[in-house]
C-alpha cells in the first residue's frame, strides 16, 4: 500500500505545476522592506549567488524559517528532484501518522491505511497545498520530524542518550 502511495504521490507531485508562494520563491527576494517579498519580485533566482542573496533579504524582511531557506535553494534543482523528496515526505508522514497510531500494526490494516491517505488528501484543509514547494517544506517535511521525536518518545525505555538526541531533535525543527 505503501508503494501505493508513494507512486501516487510522486505522480501528483511529478505533473503539478508550481503553486501559491512558489512563484515568489522562484525570483530573488528584494531587499527592501516595502516589496520584500509578495509584492517586489526581483529577478528569475539562478544562480547560487542569487538563493544566497535571496535568503539574505528573506531573513532580514519575512522569516528566517530554514524551511523557506531549503525552498529557495531548491528552486535551482531540476523541478523533478523537490517533487521527488517531497513524495517521500508525504509518504513517510503517512507511515509515521500509522505507527503513531498503532505501531507495526496500523501499516497491516488496509482499511487504517485507506483512512490516513484519504484524510491527507480530501478531508483535511491542506489538499489544495500539496502540490506547493513551500508548503511541503514548511509543513510536511517539519511533520515528518515532529511525527518522528513522538515516535521516539512512544517508546517506553530512552536511555539518556535517546532522550538527549529527542532533545536536540526538537529544538532544531
Amino acid at each position: 500500500a505503501m508503494v501505493i502511495i508513494l507512486a501516487g504521490s510522486a505522480c501528483w507531485q511529478l505533473i503539478a505545476s508550481p503553486y501559491s508562494d512558489d512563484f515568489a520563491y522562484m525570483q530573488i527576494a528584494l531587499d527592501d522592506e516595502v516589496g520584500a517579498f509578495w509584492t517586489g519580485f526581483g529577478d528569475k533566482l539562478e544562480t547560487f549567488d542569487d538563493a544566497i542573496r535571496s535568503s539574505i533579504n528573506h531573513y532580514h524582511n519575512v522569516n528566517s524559517r530554514l524551511s523557506n531557506i531549503l525552498c529557495i535553494f531548491s528552486m535551482l534543482l531540476p523541478s523533478w528532484v523537490p517533487d521527488l523528496l517531497h513524495a517521500i515526505m508525504i509518504t513517510s508522514m503517512m507511515i509515521l501518522i500509522l505507527l503513531c497510531i498503532n505501531g507495526q500494526k496500523a501499516l497491516q490494516s488496509p482499511i487504517l491505511v485507506a483512512l490516513v491517505s484519504l484524510s491527507m488528501w480530501i478531508i483535511l484543509p491542506w489538499h489544495d497545498n500539496m502540490v506547493s514547494s513551500d508548503f511541503l517544506f514548511n509543513y510536511a517535511w517539519t511533520t515528518v520530524m515532529t511525527l518522528s521525536l513522538l515516535l521516539i518518545f512512544k517508546q517506553n525505555n530512552l536511555s539518556n542518550r535517546q532522550l538527549t538526541g529527542a532533545c536536540i531533535f526538537a529544538f532544531l525543527t
